[in-house]
């Protein structure tokens, strides 16, 4: 018998040993010598100060100086994982208070503190194309002022210099703007908003009121049943596992999300990310396969069930394109138009400016991007939506695995040799494009990274957004169905099977190993054979240890875990994950946006923070499952209906 409670034990002293082996120490009196990341000036006291009431978010780039022993300092911890860049800072400064510091300073000295405006680069014009269109004079006019001011600061605390950019203003004066008075896509939002209150309103009434004899249309807006829906169990039993499966990976992305939100916004203690075991959560993205994963097998699994080789023709699978299109788009359409909306205040805080224009320019110009699911592919130049980018990358690996699918039903006897060669193939492709791209073999960001979403960091955005590289991810899936349909169909107990049993809990082990070794591939110089080898394979590893846990859940290998992932409130969590998905972004965006100081970060308030937003997504998650996701899967059956049944009468007419 294998001592399975000696293999735990060793596992856990393993990872721990790890964990200690790897960590470093920051050397706190030299760290606390280094000029803050951020420094904002009081946002609403300046606004009740005398004229003029501007306030400036400004970046701010030391100059290198070699005779600097803080300036080396400096260098060398910027350059070390997973550091923020210390030699960019950004300064909030309330002009009426720059303009007093510098009135202190004699005439004579104010010229030497002038450095220079900093040098622009693509991820700052984009950010100021977006942010500054209502204030371009204002950051022409203050631009020398506020390059002072930092400069006084920065030399009279610590020596150093910088050029600097303003990204944009605040002004009180910004509401006498002449705006154009019909704005046609704030109409559109409140428009759609307005109209399904209303048309739930009535239905839900009009539902209560006349109980039986209702078309299914009249009745898709009734939240009666809409919320008796979101509380039914669906799918097969075997596989009820996998709401909770989707309801935990969103706790994950939620609460990874918000990370990177603290990243790119004020933190007053970034320390505590640097000297914190951050490093352990780098790796977190390799997290995504795992959505991949899932797609496809379900969708291997239902297309066996409702598809015969007979059925394989352009016409159904446009029908299952437009049934997964539809689903999808309808809810994501609602959410573009939120995030495009433009009915705030002016005046509302130092960070909300960088986080909200640039999600309502980014829905604005690119929203043909999204509801194409183009979107994985013109990331760095649309900051709508980010998380967008995967629904796009699942819509492109879906229609791949369906093309597949369509095949393989066509040709079931070449059905090992193809899945096999589509491994072969994803593995060559994504180890190909990591050695001639020079990449590191899994998108593993620094906090640098984060702040600058993934703008400089070529990893992320080929490798963990493109969808040729995660192709692997999908066809794994597929396996991992056709291996579930066809025992299923066979009736054997593949959970009963003792070399499963082992497989299946040292399947544990193995993704902890695979997701720290890594770790052991990073910062090497590129192009490199092995990197490119370890990297080809990398996805499809950790899409073997999801399907291994998957089919393990479906065949019970484990009752506890069984028990444990089918209670049924997952089956609720799990029916809102997409809703959730959806609307989780502009809850936390709006946090950070509102937030009028700099953020002092410990675990208490990260634990607060996490689950006040995530309490937050759900509440928003609900709103949009019951008034737009679930009306709009009832008419899409509605749809699919009539459309399958045209079908069948061309088919018999064709037949005639």
């Amino acid at each position: 018998m294998i001592p399975f409670r000696k293999l735990k034990t060793t596992f856990a002293l393993s990872l721990v040993l790890l964990v200690h082996f790897v960590q470093c120490e920051i050397d706190l009196r030299k760290y606390y010598e280094m000029p803050d990341l951020y420094q904002l000036d009081d946002y609403d006291k300046c606004f009740q100060q005398e004229d003029p009431r501007v306030y400036c978010v400004a970046r701010a780039d030391i100059i290198p100086d070699q005779q600097s022993q803080l300036w080396n300092y400096i260098e060398t911890f910027s350059a070390e994982r997973p550091h923020f860049r210390h030699n960019e800072l950004t300064y909030g400064i309330c002009v009426s208070s720059c303009r007093e510091l510098m009135d202190k300073v004699d005439t004579g000295s104010r010229p030497s503190y002038y450095h220079g405006e900093l040098e622009s680069n693509e991820l700052i014009n984009l950010i100021t194309s977006e942010i500054t269109i209502d204030d371009e004079a204002l950051t022409k006019k203050y631009h020398k002022l506020i390059n002072q001011c930092i400069n006084h600061k920065l030399f009279t605390k610590h020596k150093l210099k910088a050029t600097s950019k303003i990204l944009y203003c605040d002004s009180s004066e910004e509401n006498e703007i002449p705006r154009n008075s019909i704005d046609w896509w704030n109409i559109s939002f409140f428009v759609v908003l307005g109209s399904l209150i209303v048309i739930s309103l009535i239905c839900t009434i009009f539902d209560l009121s006349f109980r039986k004899g209702k078309s299914r249309l009249i009745t898709a807006f009734s939240m009666v049943r809409n919320v008796e829906k979101l509380f039914t169990r669906r799918g097969s039993e075997d596989l009820q596992f996998l709401d909770s499966q989707r309801f935990l990976l969103n706790i994950a992305v939620i609460s990874a999300h918000i990370y990177l939100k603290i990243a790119m916004g004020p933190v007053k203690n970034p320390i505590f990310f640097e000297n914190e075991d951050f490093w352990m959560l780098e790796n977190g993205t390799i997290f995504i396969s795992t959505f991949f994963v899932m797609s496809s097998f379900l969708l291997t699994v239902n297309f066996l069930k409702d598809m015969k080789s007979s059925d394989v023709n352009i016409g159904n699978f446009g029908l299952t394109l437009f049934n997964r299109y539809f689903r999808l788009t309808v809810p994501y359409i609602f959410m573009i138009l939120l995030h495009g909306l433009d009915v705030y205040p002016d005046v509302l805080g130092p960070s909300f400016k960088y986080f909200m224009e640039k999600e309502k320019w980014g829905c604005r110009n690119y929203w043909y991007s999204k509801i194409l699911y183009m979107d994985n592919y013109n990331f760095r130049h649309n900051f709508c939506l980010v998380q967008g980018w995967y629904l796009a990358a699942d819509m492109q690996i879906f229609v791949l695995c369906l093309l597949l699918l369509m095949l393989l039903l066509k040709k079931p006897k070449q059905t090992v040799a193809i899945l096999g060669s589509s491994v072969v193939l994803s593995i060559i492709v994504r180890g190909l494009t990591i050695y001639f791209n020079h990449l590191e073999p899994n998108a593993i960001p620094t906090l640098h990274d984060l702040k600058t979403l993934f703008f400089e960091f070529p990893t992320g955005l080929i490798l963990y957004l493109h969808s040729e590289t995660n192709f692997g991810s999908g066809v794994i899936g597929m396996i991992a169905g056709f291996i579930y349909h066809n025992l299923k169909n066979k009736k054997f107990n593949l959970g009963g099977k003792t070399w499963f049993k082992v497989l299946f809990w040292l399947n544990f082990p193995i993704g902890v190993i695979y997701y720290f070794s890594c770790y052991f591939f990073l910062d090497r110089p590129k192009p490199s054979l092995m990197v490119a080898i370890f990297g080809g394979f990398s996805t499809n590893i950790w899409a073997f240890v999801c399907s291994v846990f998957m089919l393990g859940m479906a065949f019970n290998v484990n009752n506890v875990f069984r028990k444990l992932f089918v209670n049924p409130i997952f089956s609720l969590l799990g029916q809102l994950s997409y809703s959730v998905y959806l609307t989780h972004m502009y809850v936390v965006i709006i946090a950070f946006a509102l937030m009028g100081k700099e953020l002092h970060a410990n675990h208490y308030l990260m634990v607060i923070l996490v689950m006040g937003l995530i309490v937050a997504s759900y509440a928003a998650g609900i709103f949009l499952t019951l008034f737009v996701e679930i009306p709009s899967t009832v008419i899409l059956k509605v749809i699919m209906g009539k459309l399958k049944g045209l079908g069948k009468k061309n088919v018999v007419k064709k037949k005639e």
